[in-house]
């Protein structure tokens, strides 16, 4: 199979999309957690651990494609390599941890452990014998220009990404945490940042805003709303799910001309850099 710089840049982010999705959504299945956690890094729905993993995996691993059980324990290898590395560095950086291993078997300093070192290998091995052949088989067949329009747009979200999570989760180097695993804590603080860059953001263009409190819910929001004497309530939903599809919602009392100038575009951009469907 032909390899570029290309497709090992749509592999990296195909892969860390869907780490994100079994990282984030596995966590509804966890017995101590039973609900979705964005469990990257970054605001975005990527977690870039497992694209670099199967990157390395899949460009060091060339010649061994075909010999499974060395490319089984050197997936291993790759990717143990990495996630302690990944700890390590994270920790360093911003004194807390998106995984810790202390309560399971044959960890070393809780970053890795045998429990998820297998796996992995398990993985890198699928990955690189059958998954990606099949993956870029199907890129190959995209117009190149398509494909180096999407890469460059990746790239430059990512990148945005990438500084404003830094620049947001640097704030909490000092924040006391209450779990070894610090990974929902930071999820929830960085809402609350995010929520208040919002507020900030509309203040400055001469708004006066009332946020609701966090779970709060709707119909008493729009109570406080109308004896508030709000002119705007904007109820916007962005991992909304009814059965079928999902992905950004903003409710709209009716459909007027009005409502549906303000309510357009705030859905527009808003679903524009959220995970979900377009057409919910």
């Amino acid at each position: 199979m032909k390899m570029t710089l290309g497709m090992y840049i749509l592999i990296f982010y195909t892969y860390s999309f869907l780490g994100w999705c079994f990282e984030s959504f596995g966590s509804i299945f966890h017995p101590k957690v039973k609900k979705f956690v964005n469990r990257g890094f970054l605001i975005g729905p990527i977690c870039p651990v497992y694209g670099s993993g199967v990157v390395l995996i899949t460009f060091l691993l060339r010649k061994y494609v075909d010999d499974i059980p060395a490319l089984f324990f050197l997936s291993m290898l790759i990717s143990g390599v990495l996630e302690y590395m990944t700890s390590y560095f994270m920790e360093k950086f911003f004194n807390a941890r998106w995984w810790d291993y202390h309560n399971r078997k044959f960890n070393i300093n809780g970053r890795v452990c045998l429990e998820m070192l297998i796996p992995f290998g398990i993985a890198g091995t699928v990955i690189a014998h059958f998954l990606n052949p099949m993956l870029v088989s199907f890129f190959s067949k995209i117009d190149p220009r398509i494909l180096t329009i999407a890469i460059a747009i990746m790239v430059i979200i990512n990148a945005i990404d990438y500084v404003i999570s830094f620049v947001v989760i640097s704030k909490f180097k000092k924040a006391v945490y209450t779990e070894a695993d610090n990974t929902e804590e930071i999820s929830n603080m960085v809402k609350e940042v995010t929520k208040d860059v919002i507020k900030q953001a509309l203040e400055r263009c001469g708004f006066i805003v009332k946020k609701a409190p966090e779970g709060q819910g709707m119909w008493v929001s729009i109570q406080e709303s109308n004896d508030w004497g709000a002119d705007l309530h904007i109820p916007i939903h962005t991992n909304a799910y009814n059965g079928k599809t999902g992905g950004t919602v903003v409710f709209v009392y009716s459909k007027s001309k009005e409502a549906m100038q303000i309510a357009t575009p705030i859905y527009r951009y808003v679903q524009s850099v959220t995970p979900g469907n377009t057409d919910y």
